[in-house]
């Protein structure tokens, strides 16, 4: 039987028996009285998981949304701008992120990167403020090279300076220690089926009390009323983000995701990703590797040079990973062990 080793978690995560087992039991219930098996969850349910999230994060339970997906989110806050607002985007950022702004004709400044990798933070800052920027919104970790920006220290700058800090964290949160006490971040939005490993279906959105003072949501749902002596009273809140109906299931799977990332420690995921990174990054010719690779700026993500074949021979091998633009992608996270580490290497060097 040939060998498999997943290393696509930048693609979708795994998910655990663990976190499946109450979104199962959930589908099991709803076979024979749905509602009774339903309402549970919407009565004290919800509330109960979206505590769990802010806790993860480190951010108020009141500015965080249970929402879909990261493009849900930023589309909801775009449309709370004002349109034209000076915007600073990443060339090579997620399409999911820029699209918005583009097709709704910001008044965009392109920034590029030093080698394809590097983005250059001192010319970042100059930048800035040469342009007059007002909004910066970017990727924490890249996901084409896995390069990730230095969360605190953009925020302290933008915050300085009177800009607005949209972040997606799509491809860190999860495998990255983040805090929004520490970073105080105007937006953070992210999908959970990368580094989660919460499957499809949910997302997270955290907008601070002053953006959204200053930008008020413009979309709203069901979620944006209350009950009041049997009549609904619209009051808007980070819940005028979230849908009509929660995707309960996927909402359960995140929530044991999380409890099991919580129990491990996210350093210590950080620590044991980083450290399979560099260990492949050290142990390969550097002729292979797309870029340096050090702790501060690389996320979970290895970028190898597609030297003519080497894809296929990694696929032949059992490695699961993907190509993209050309190289070839590998995520490293907490259920890949040294040992798969090594057994790249060996593939690698063998080439």
């Amino acid at each position: 039987m040939q060998r498999s080793v997943y290393l696509n978690t930048a693609s979708c995560g795994l998910l655990s028996e663990e976190s499946l087992a109450p979104a199962t039991e959930l589908h099991r219930q709803m076979i024979s009285n749905a509602s009774a098996a339903v309402e549970p969850l919407r009565d004290t349910g919800i509330e109960r998981i979206r505590q769990t999230v802010s806790a993860f994060i480190d951010a108020p339970a009141t500015q965080v949304a249970l929402i879909p997906n990261f493009s849900w989110g930023l589309n909801a806050i775009v449309k709370s701008l004002s349109g034209d607002e000076r915007v600073l985007l990443y060339r090579r950022d997620y399409p999911s992120l820029l699209a918005p702004f583009t097709i709704n004709h910001f008044a965009i400044t392109w920034i590029g990167d030093e080698d394809g990798y590097h983005i250059d933070f001192d010319k970042l800052k100059h930048t800035l403020i040469a342009e007059q920027i007002q909004v910066v919104a970017l990727s924490h970790v890249q996901w084409l090279t896995g390069f990730k920006i230095d969360l605190s220290a953009l925020s302290a700058f933008c915050r300085e300076k009177g800009i607005r800090l949209i972040v997606d964290t799509t491809q860190s949160l999860g495998a990255e220690l983040i805090s929004i006490r520490d970073c105080e971040l105007d937006v953070m939005i992210c999908s959970n089926y990368k580094w989660m490993n919460a499957g499809f279906g949910t997302g997270i959105l955290y907008v601070s009390a002053d953006f959204m003072n200053n930008y008020p949501p413009t979309v709203g749902g069901s979620n944006s009323y209350i009950l009041d002596k049997g009549s609904s009273i619209y009051e808007p809140s980070i819940k005028n983000f979230e849908p009509g109906h929660y995707n309960v299931h996927g909402l359960l799977i995140l929530e044991q995701a999380i409890a099991q990332k919580s129990e491990m420690g996210l350093k210590a995921i950080a620590q044991h990703n980083q450290e399979l990174v560099q260990k492949v990054a050290k142990a390969v010719n550097p002729a292979l590797l797309y870029s340096a690779y050090s702790a501060t700026e690389s996320g979970s993500i290895l970028l190898l040079k597609d030297g003519g074949g080497l894809y296929d021979h990694l696929i032949k091998n059992g490695i699961v990973c993907i190509q993209r633009e050309g190289n070839i992608r590998i995520g490293f996270h907490f259920y890949n062990t040294e040992e798969e580490a090594d057994y790249l290497i060996s593939l690698l060097q063998n080439y």
